[in-house]
């Protein structure tokens, strides 16, 4: 058997990543989203939610690096599976632009209002600032269903 130390000595060393990529096949009108844990000069370790649709040779689209590769499976356990780059990585018009902020400006006005409301929601009596301490409107100044006034 194996050690660890064996097992991890690769032609090519790899780059730990969390990268979301394309599996295309069927001449690329198939495609299913994967996530690429680790990559190398010669293959990657990709995740798939169903790793059991995906064809043992297909095109692989990185859109945050801009290229495409053709790819074989070479091992798969669960979800996860291993594969090796069989074509030469062919650089796409498709390019994603990572932002890479601090965790203080990483969250979008849009993100903060959000939070804000979600915040508002779970508390009712913030929404509510006429009750207090259980208190409620006089009855002459709360609304009338279903009676003509």
């Amino acid at each position: 058997m194996e050690s660890q130390e064996e097992s991890n000595h690769r032609y090519a060393p790899r780059q730990r990543v969390l990268k979301t990529a394309i599996a295309a096949f069927n001449d690329q009108f198939s495609a299913i989203p994967c996530l690429m844990r680790n990559v190398s000069d010669t293959g990657a370790k990709l995740v798939f939610d169903n790793v059991g649709l995906v064809p043992r040779v297909f095109m692989l689209f990185v859109e945050l690096d801009g290229y495409k590769v053709q790819c074989e499976r070479v091992w798969q356990e669960g979800k996860e599976c291993g594969v090796r780059f069989i074509g030469e990585k062919q650089e796409t018009r498709i390019r994603k632009t990572q932002i890479v902020e601090s965790s203080e400006n990483a969250l979008s006005e849009r993100t903060m209002r959000e939070i804000q409301i979600r915040e508002k929601l779970s508390n009712p009596l913030a929404q509510r600032p006429d009750i207090v301490r259980g208190d409620r409107k006089p009855s002459a100044q709360r609304p009338v269903f279903g009676r003509r006034i």
